[in-house]
């Protein structure tokens, strides 16, 4: 996968949320997120979570985005998982007709780089994967963003003809339009690192962005 420094090796996969609501009720989804990042990060198999912001503001589903390292994609089928979603803190109902969301499960497929974490983020897609997702991994790093720091790349679990999405750890940014590998990288945003953790269970401790 590439020659890789990461917070954890035993992630395979990730839970992925991009999601948006009227930017009014930020502060009180924002609080929200924190609380239930902590409580799922209490659970098996749950090794990180982040969260991002677009920094230009822009509305559609995406303005931000969640991402939770996974053991494996079986976590999310664990007793202790299922359990917590009937039991965990909800959601305010105040969040429930503004939220937008898209949910993608994902497992990793190619790694380069420190995916230690940066505070900025280029999220994209891979359509073209004649290359392998290993020398893929390799050549955005060498040619992404920031400049790039680490590169992940995932395929998501219920499509298999879906393309890749990559995840392009930062220094920092200069706008989606910014991103290098314009011929593999297509539907760039970038975002503004929120919030960093680690499960008790990981080497890795929280990280304020910034």
């Amino acid at each position: 996968m590439g020659h890789t420094t990461q917070t954890d090796s035993s992630a395979t996969a990730i839970l992925e949320l991009r999601s948006d609501l009227d930017p009014e009720l930020d502060d009180r989804f924002n609080n929200w997120c924190d609380h239930h990042h902590g409580e799922l990060l209490s659970l098996p198999g749950v090794l990180r979570a982040r969260r991002y912001r677009r920094p230009d503001g822009r509305r559609g589903t995406g303005r931000y985005l969640t991402v939770y390292d996974l053991e494996s994609t079986a976590v999310l089928g664990t007793p202790a998982f299922l359990d917590h979603r009937r039991t965990g803190i909800p959601m305010p109902e105040a969040l429930g007709p503004s939220l937008v969301f898209e949910r993608t499960v994902a497992t990793m497929v190619g790694r380069a780089g420190d995916t230690s974490g940066a505070d900025a983020l280029v999220r994209g897609l891979v359509h073209d994967r004649r290359s392998g997702p290993a020398s893929l991994a390799d050549w955005l790093l060498e040619t992404g963003p920031g400049p790039a720091t680490g590169v992940c790349l995932y395929q998501p679990g219920d499509r298999p003809d879906a393309p890749l999405v990559a995840l392009l750890d930062c220094r920092s940014l200069g706008g989606p339009e910014a991103a290098g590998g314009a011929d593999l990288l297509h539907e760039t945003v970038a975002y503004r690192l929120v919030f960093d953790a680690s499960s008790p269970r990981s080497p890795a401790d929280h990280r304020e962005p910034g």
